[in-house]
């Protein structure tokens, strides 16, 4: 299901960007990255949507939702754990498909929904 998923949203995102970017060449661009690290597209998602997208954006988002599992306080307490491999495995998927792209661009990241 990525596959198409992603790559619909990626052939997307990049159209829209490019108009985007006609528009005003200074606007800073955000693609949209996994909803959390267990969904099971998760990094294949992002590569998928950077290899459409990497050289019209500036961002990828990461999103994550922590709540304490049946009011246990210390799983709540090692989520940071999570939002770490989040953080250390999108930011190498992002340079995985700039290398791949053979680009010198650096996509950054944008945490940009989370409830701790």
């Amino acid at each position: 299901m990525v596959g198409r998923a992603a790559g619909e949203y990626g052939r997307l995102a990049a159209e829209t960007a490019r108009a985007l970017k006609r528009f005003d060449q200074g606007l800073s661009l955000v693609a949209c990255g996994s909803s959390n690290s267990g969904m099971p597209t998760f990094g294949a998602w992002e590569a998928e949507v950077l290899e459409a997208t990497y050289e019209m954006v500036d961002y990828v988002s990461l999103h994550a939702y922590y709540d304490p599992s049946d009011g246990d306080v210390d799983s709540f307490l090692a989520s940071g754990a999570d939002m770490e491999h989040m953080i250390r495995s999108i930011a190498a998927t992002a340079d995985h498909v700039g290398a791949k792209l053979r680009s010198n661009k650096k996509i950054r990241l944008s945490f940009d929904e989370w409830n701790v």
